[in-house]
């Protein structure tokens, strides 16, 4: 992977009109459970049955990402609506790749906003 140089952290948030990506926060445990668990994400994640069982809340605490590292995501590249939305907010492709059966989407964030 590409040297992306040196990005402020944490980054700021992302803002577009239907969204706001920012740093995760303790209060955010049980909707980020909610979310994983739901069958309507999970038909996008992959595995037997798409959806992963509910569990007890995981115990967090700080920050889950390291200063200077790039910020990345995967989807299928099925999830057409994530893969805009991601490159609107100017995730670049990196790669695609085969696993849980379906093709997948893996992008990276250099921490600059595509001009519209």
């Amino acid at each position: 992977m590409a040297d992306l140089g040196p990005v402020a952290w944490p980054p700021e948030p992302i803002h577009t009109d239907r969204v706001v990506l920012r740093q995760t926060e303790g209060g955010d445990r049980a909707g980020f459970i909610d979310l994983h668990v739901s069958a309507e994400v999970g038909r996008y994640l992959g595995g037997a049955s798409g959806t992963r069982p509910r569990r007890s809340e995981p115990r967090w605490t700080g920050r889950r990402a390291h200063a200077g590292e790039p910020v990345v995501l995967c989807t299928q590249s099925a999830n057409t609506a994530s893969v805009r939305l991601a490159q609107r907010l100017g995730f670049v492709e990196v790669e695609r790749f085969e696993e849980f059966g379906a093709e997948q989407w893996f992008g990276s964030w250099s921490g600059l906003m595509p001009s519209d």
